[in-house]
């Protein structure tokens, strides 16, 4: 998955993918759509492009603002459609999913009328825009992704996957071989960056394990945790200091890379496709990313390098 923003250098992305063995990139929804550059690059080196169209939030689809929706697809459909590298558009991120499984429903109390919009959005409208347009142009489309949720086993048999036992489940590495579905599109783990990188946005005197400035660089829910408690689990070690601790973030990140995707290449040919979350990074901290904001790839990277090159 990869992430674009007004820093990213599309050459230096596609070169990344292309070190590392990858044949095919997914611009995430919750992102912004890529630059010419970076399709163009792609189209060169023959990367496939999975094509997210930006919703990765509940939105109205009604009135104005489905006008204005139907002529995004057109003018994203039509900008991309002559770049032979984009070979899959797909309506929204998790939406769907979100929507059956995750309680939205009484959290944000979206009951009676609103729940129909929300229906709506997700079985109606944007699926048959997209569809239409993609099918207009003969690129091949998926409404959302996943087409079920991970914990469920219908997942495992048909569509893509997103499995996130591990890190929202807490589950063990050990629990990618016994998930994998058909197209796993996203899967992963965090670790941080390197303390010289993080020095150059916080001040070098917060550089400590729990200060005030590390934790608020973790955005996660889940907090240090699952890294604190997989570095125990997988690798028998208990950082004392902050080096320590993101040396070890990033061994332990590499192994869960390395498990899950020897899992997926051994279950050939059930399972024919692996995207993890996430190739790049858009700020200087914490992330499932395997290579960092300056650009520099970590361990989980080369093992990712390795992989794909047997």
């Amino acid at each position: 998955m990869l992430l674009l923003n007004a820093g990213d250098s599309a050459w230096m992305s596609v070169a990344s993918i292309m070190q590392a063995r990858m044949n095919m990139v997914r611009v995430w929804a919750g992102g912004v759509y890529p630059p010419e550059a970076f399709l163009d690059a792609c189209d060169t080196a023959g990367i496939l492009v999975w094509q997210d169209l930006m919703f990765a939030n509940m939105v109205p689809a009604e009135g104005k603002f489905l006008e204005n929706v139907r002529g995004e697809i057109r003018d994203v459909v039509a900008r991309l459609l002559k770049h032979p590298s984009v070979v899959l558009f797909c309506g929204d991120n998790e939406l769907s999913v979100a929507w059956k499984n995750w309680g939205w429903q009484e959290r944000y109390d979206l009951h009676g009328d609103d729940s129909i919009r929300i229906e709506n959005m997700n079985d109606i409208h944007f699926a048959q825009d997209l569809a239409t347009t993609a099918t207009l142009s003969g690129i091949e489309f998926t409404p959302t992704s996943p087409l079920s949720n991970w914990g469920n086993a219908e997942g495992l048999k048909s569509g893509d996957l997103h499995y996130w036992g591990v890190w929202h489940g807490d589950s063990a590495f050990s629990s990618f071989k016994n998930n994998v579905g058909r197209f796993v599109s996203e899967y992963g783990f965090q670790s941080y960056p390197d303390s010289a990188l993080l020095s150059h946005y916080i001040d070098p005197k917060e550089l400590y394990l729990g200060s005030p400035a590390m934790k608020r660089m973790q955005r996660s829910y889940k907090t240090d945790k699952p890294i604190w408690d997989a570095i125990k689990r997988e690798l028998g070690k208990e950082p004392k200091t902050l080096g320590e601790f993101i040396e070890d973030s990033q061994e332990v990140q590499a192994k869960a890379y390395r498990m899950a995707i020897e899992a997926h290449m051994a279950a050939q040919p059930h399972c024919m496709g692996t995207l993890f979350w996430q190739l790049n990074d858009c700020w200087p901290g914490p992330s499932w990313s395997l290579i960092d904001f300056e650009g520099k790839w970590k361990p989980g990277m080369y093992e990712v390098q390795r992989l794909y090159g047997r």
